[in-house]
């Protein structure tokens, strides 16, 4: 195996380990139209609902036009998440 793909293989993570991977205050940028990581957005939103999330909080996701549903916005997560795009 090249260390090319060592390195790869030591760095792949799955949906619910790059989610848990968010910490507190962090910002984030989300890649636009088709580009939109939906499975991790809804990893996300899922682990920060959980108590096991439930430290996630000042995080700032932003984009530029997004096409779908976001479900970071849910009414639930408002205080704790603030959206901020680009394109109005």
């Amino acid at each position: 195996m090249s260390d090319l793909m060592a390195n790869y293989n030591d760095r792949k993570r799955s949906i619910p380990e790059l989610a848990r991977m968010i910490q507190p205050g962090m910002h984030a940028y989300i890649h636009s139209n088709a580009g939109i990581p939906t499975d991790l957005l809804s990893a996300f939103s899922e682990y920060a609902l959980h108590e096991e999330g439930a430290h996630l909080t000042d995080l700032t996701f932003t984009h530029l036009l997004t096409l779908g549903e976001l479900p970071y916005l849910r009414a639930d997560l408002k205080e704790r998440v603030r959206h901020n795009s680009l394109f109005a």
